[in-house]
């Protein structure tokens, strides 16, 4: 996994930027990296929807890079529940 952690120093301002940016649109809703003894194991973004989701990956230097994909589970919110 060498090469992708230099993809992922390489990347990783521009990768964080359009987080921001879509967090500040209201599209992201929370993010966060998995570690599994000090090494990168993976990570999860929840969006608001599937069209923000796929706007972002199709942007992102890390999927365009090998490092992510499109969410293979996507699920609407039920609206009958309140949000967190």
């Amino acid at each position: 996994m060498p090469r992708a952690n230099e993809i992922m120093v390489q990347r990783r301002t521009d990768h964080v930027r359009l987080a921001e940016e879509a967090q500040k649109r209201g599209e992201l809703l929370a993010a966060g990296a998995f570690e599994e003894s000090g090494t990168f194991e993976g990570a999860i973004l929840v969006f608001t929807d599937a069209a923000s989701a796929e706007r972002f990956a199709k942007a992102d230097p890390y999927v365009a890079n090998g490092l992510g994909s499109v969410p293979a589970r996507l699920r609407a919110p039920s609206p009958d529940r309140e949000p967190c």
